[in-house]
């Protein structure tokens, strides 16, 4: 893949925070009106689509949310139950 410009790159990063093209154009520099027309000449290009792709992946979360929030309310009524007894 060819090195995207820092624009081009600003916007892959914003779409992946935003998934919104025209949003993510006006935060890459884009002008409020060509934002539209520029997030969407962004988002039919393979280079960019690739580095979303990539990126998105970087970003995957690797921790069971669930189980996570169960240990923390866990040990939060574990605590509260010590704190009560003292």
């Amino acid at each position: 893949m060819a090195e995207l410009k820092i624009r081009q790159e600003k916007f892959c990063q914003a779409y992946v925070l935003y998934r919104n093209a025209t949003e993510s154009a006006k935060i890459a520099g884009y002008s409020k009106g060509s934002a539209h027309t520029q997030g969407h000449r962004l988002m039919q290009r393979g280079d960019v689509k690739e580095r979303i792709e990539e990126l998105e992946k970087e970003v995957e979360t690797r921790i069971d949310v669930v189980s996570e929030i169960e240990n923390q309310y866990t040990y939060a009524k574990v605590r509260k139950m010590k704190h009560l007894k003292t």
